[in-house]
């Protein structure tokens, strides 16, 4: 074996372990950049979501069939906001031993999808902070959709294009589908909500 190729694999493991430092580092500093009020880390959140997977609740079964409204428009903002549990425009619960804030998907999901909406009215911000969360929640919404991946058939029909071809389309109108009911978790949020009222709502 020639001289370099006993080289490229010392040179190729001293770049894996530089790397795992590098990772090691950026995680620690996001751990103390997210700091809570009480002084736990990110780590213990994320310790806390691993025992606490969802509300302690089992949602009655719904049916939610899809029509077409005249509310939740692009510019209907006070109906964007009745969708949140609070005027404040959370939905975060406190569960736990420690009380920690926690937010239901439902929630942190319709606040993406409100965001998104807002974009579409007031434009594109040239700041990083809004570019980064309109990122994070087109990451966000494209995996809960993955997730939930409902299967409920749509009808299709055929939809004319403007050059006079046509191509197979679906509505989703008038498609009956079976869902959680969201009205039951909306009571469990508010009356937590209402159960510690006094404690501030501390996210940083």
């Amino acid at each position: 074996m020639s001289k370099p190729e006993k080289i490229l694999p010392l040179v190729a493991l001293a770049l894996i372990t530089i790397l795992n430092m590098l990772a090691a580092i950026v995680t620690l500093q996001m751990t103390k950049n997210f700091d809570n009020e009480d002084g736990g880390s990110l780590h213990f959140h994320q310790q806390t979501a691993r025992g606490i997977l969802e509300l302690p609740i089992r949602p009655r079964p719904a049916a939610m069939k899809i029509e077409a409204t005249e509310h939740y428009g692009l510019e209907a903002d006070e109906d964007w906001v009745s969708l949140m549990p609070s005027r404040r425009g959370f939905g975060f619960v406190r569960l736990g031993e420690r009380r920690l804030p926690l937010e239901p998907s439902i929630y942190h999901q319709l606040h993406c999808l409100s965001s998104l909406r807002q974009l579409v009215v007031h434009g594109v911000s040239n700041d990083t902070e809004t570019y980064w969360h309109i990122q994070h929640c087109l990451n966000s919404l494209r995996q809960a959709i993955l997730c939930n991946a409902d299967t409920t058939l749509e009808p299709s029909f055929m939809y004319q294009l403007s050059d006079h071809t046509s191509k197979p389309a679906s509505s989703g109108m008038g498609v009956i589908h079976t869902c959680k009911d969201w009205t039951q978790i909306r009571s469990f949020v508010e009356d937590n909500q209402a159960l510690y009222s006094d404690i501030p709502l501390i996210l940083s």
